[in-house]
């Protein structure tokens, strides 16, 4: 269900997650997230019906797929590896 593809283009990266019909998009550059995109091209991805009255639900599931993306990111950069192990080649 679950897909992820980095692409390197100079100094910027772009991170792409996808999930079945969606995808959350993030720019990178200089280690630091510029711009976040979430695409539903499904709403029934999310548990949404497909009709307008339903954006406002739409719309607060996006923000909150994209909270808890950046909040994952907040969180490991704090991990340190007690005893990281030989990297594996």
């Amino acid at each position: 269900m679950f897909n992820t593809r980095v692409v390197t283009a100079g100094d910027g990266v772009t991170l792409n997650t996808y999930y079945k019909h969606s995808r959350v998009k993030q720019y990178l550059k200089d280690g630091r997230a510029l711009r976040v995109e979430t695409v539903i091209n499904s709403p029934t991805d999310l548990v949404v019906a497909r009709r307008p009255e339903h954006l406002d639900q739409l719309q607060a599931r996006s923000r909150d797929i994209n909270t808890r993306l950046l909040d994952t990111e907040r969180a490991g950069q704090g991990l340190i590896l007690a005893s990281p192990g030989p990297l594996v080649r």
